[in-house]
C-alpha cells in the first residue's frame, strides 16, 4: 500500500514539474506491478514469492531504471532509494533477508558514482523552479511513507512484543495463566497489602483425573481440562493451571466465607458439565484459606494442604 501512493504521487508530481514522458511512464509502470503483485498474493501459498519479486522488482529493476532516467543526485531520487532500503530492511524475512538492503545500498552507491563520472547520461531539469518544485513535493511524498512504515513498524513491534508476553504468562493447554504469573501476582497482592485486607485463594484439583486418561485416552483428559479452564476463566479474573491437574484461583479482598461461597459455585458448575459427559467419577476438591498477614507461598502451602485433607477425606 505505502509503494501504491508512492507510485501514485510520483506520477502527479512527475505530471505537474512536466517531467518527460519517459519518466512519467516508470510509476505509472511500477503501479501495474504493485497491482499484479497484489492479487497474485492473495493466495497464502504465493504471499512469500509474491515480496521476493517485489523486492527483486524494486532493488534491482526500478530503483537504478528511475535513478538513470531521472536527473540524478540533484533530484528527489535519493530520497526514493532511502525508502526502498527501508522496506527492504522490514519487508524480508528468513534467509533473504540481508540480501535486498544490501542489493539496493550497492546499487544507490553504484549510481552515485556512475552520475559523477557521466554527468552528461542524466536528464537535468529545464530550470530551478522545476527542481525546487520536484524536491520539495517529493521530500514530503517520502516523509510521510516513512512515517507509515515507521508507524507500521512500531505497531508490528508493540503487538508482537504483546502477543510474547500473553504466551508467557499463559497456560498453553487450558488458556488460564500459568505457575509463575501466579504467583508473581500473589505475591505482589501480598507486598501492596498495605490496608491489611483478606487475600484469598482457592485451591482446586480434578479427583479421579487418572481415570479419565486411563479409559477415555489423554487427548480426552486435555478436554477436560480445557473446559475446567474455560468456567474458571468465565468466573474469576485471577486463576490459573498450578501444574498438571491442579488449578489455583485468587480472590483480592475477600474473606473466607465469601471465598468458600466461590468455590461450592465452581463445584457445581464442574459437576453439571461431568454429568453432561457422563463422567461421574470426576468431581473437584477444593481447598480455601484466606489470609492479610502470610507470605504467598504460605498462602499456596495452607490452601494446598486444606485441598489435600477435603480430598483424602472424600475416599
Amino acid at each position: 500500500m505505502i509503494t501504491l501512493v508512492a507510485a501514485v504521487f510520483a506520477t502527479i508530481s512527475n505530471i505537474i514539474n512536466k517531467r518527460p514522458i519517459t519518466i512519467i511512464l516508470q510509476p505509472v509502470l511500477a503501479l501495474l506491478f504493485i497491482i499484479g503483485i497484489w492479487f497474485y498474493q492473495k493466495k497464502e501459498k504465493h504471499r512469500y514469492v509474491a515480496k521476493l519479486t517485489y523486492m527483486t522488482f524494486f532493488c534491482g529493476i526500478y530503483l537504478p531504471i528511475s535513478w538513470y532516467y531521472s536527473p540524478g543526485i540533484s533530484s528527489s531520487i535519493g530520497y526514493y532509494a532511502i525508502l526502498v532500503i527501508v522496506m527492504s530492511v522490514y519487508f524480508i524475512e528468513h534467509k533473504f533477508e540481508l540480501v535486498f538492503p544490501v542489493i539496493s545500498i550497492a546499487i544507490s552507491v553504484s549510481m552515485i558514482r556512475y552520475e559523477l563520472i557521466n554527468p552528461e547520461h542524466f536528464i537535468p531539469f529545464p530550470d530551478k523552479e522545476t527542481q525546487m518544485n520536484d524536491i520539495t513535493i517529493n521530500f514530503i511524498i517520502i516523509v510521510f511513507l516513512l512515517f507509515l512504515v515507521i508507524n507500521y513498524i512500531n505497531r508490528h513491534y508493540v503487538k508482537e512484543k504483546e502477543r510474547f508476553y500473553i504466551l508467557s504468562i499463559t497456560d498453553e493447554l487450558t488458556g488460564v495463566y500459568n505457575h509463575r504469573y501466579l504467583l508473581n501476582c500473589l505475591e505482589n497482592l501480598v507486598n501492596n497489602n498495605v490496608e491489611k485486607k483478606n487475600i484469598s485463594l482457592l485451591f482446586i484439583d480434578v479427583n479421579n483425573f487418572k481415570w479419565i486418561n486411563d479409559n477415555f485416552g489423554h487427548l480426552e483428559g486435555d478436554v477436560v481440562l480445557i473446559k475446567l479452564g474455560e468456567i474458571l476463566r468465565n468466573n474469576f479474573s485471577i486463576c490459573g493451571r498450578f501444574g498438571g491437574d491442579e488449578f489455583v484461583v485468587i480472590i483480592p479482598e475477600s474473606d473466607i466465607s465469601e471465598a468458600k461461597c466461590q468455590a461450592d459455585k465452581l463445584k457445581k458448575e464442574f459437576e453439571k458439565y461431568v454429568h453432561e459427559k457422563n463422567y461421574k467419577k470426576l468431581s473437584l476438591s477444593v481447598g480455601v484459606f484466606s489470609s492479610r498477614d502470610n507470605q504467598a507461598k504460605e498462602i499456596i502451602r495452607k490452601a494446598d494442604e486444606y485441598m489435600y485433607n477435603i480430598k483424602y477425606a472424600s475416599r
